[in-house]
């Protein structure tokens, strides 16, 4: 699977200024689920499975610009399909809510200096990020209560995720083609490391 994925990723790459990109990041997206469920862990592959349908049709819709906000929306729900699956294994805790929290105060305090850039779909937006470092904060939580190899890799591929989100606010902002192309591979491979943790569980 890493091999395929690793192709589907440079046929993607290979294809992102072209009309056939909306396609081939399908693929790669597919590629997410065909991971897990490949893993043989089926109970568990259909718990998932709601949030990498989320994480597919949003990168899909996020090819078109007038489809931006679904494709938030789409993330976001992926976001909170991933946080019940946690659930599954660690129960809520107030404690994993306080770096959302000083998350969203921090980004007010960057877009009101400029320093990121917020745009016309606020809300949407801001709701995805507070579910995304949410579900990071949860998946750390729990890499370290049940400190095992699948949950650890589970976290890392998150942070990933994370780290990629960041550098495209920045890309946004500064418009610096490296952070571009790094925020690319953060997520795809953020996301399959996620899905491959299922073969160690």
């Amino acid at each position: 699977m890493i091999v395929l994925f690793i192709l589907l990723f440079l046929i993607m790459a290979c294809t992102w200024r072209t009309r056939y990109h909306i396609y081939t990041k399908g693929l790669c997206s597919l590629g997410f689920i065909l991971t897990a469920y490949f893993s043989h862990q089926t109970k568990l592959f259909f718990l998932i499975l709601p949030a990498l349908l989320g994480y597919m049709i949003g990168d899909i819709l996020l090819c078109k610009k007038e489809l931006f906000r679904y494709g938030l929306n789409a993330f976001l729900i992926g976001d909170i399909a991933f946080l019940f699956f946690y659930y599954h294994f660690e129960p809520f805790t107030y404690i994993e809510l306080i770096v959302p929290v000083c998350a969203m105060i921090l980004l007010e305090i960057l877009a009101y200096y400029k320093i990121v850039d917020l745009p016309t779909y606020k809300t949407e937006l801001t709701s995805y990020i507070f579910a995304l470092v949410w579900l990071t904060t949860k998946a750390i939580l729990t890499a370290f209560t049940l400190n095992t190899l699948s949950f650890i890799m589970m976290a890392t591929g998150l942070i990933l995720y994370l780290i990629s989100d960041i550098l495209l606010a920045f890309y946004k902002t500064n418009k610096i083609q490296i952070l571009g192309i790094l925020n690319i591979f953060f997520y795809y491979f953020g996301i399959f490391l996620t899905a491959y943790s299922f073969s160690f569980l």
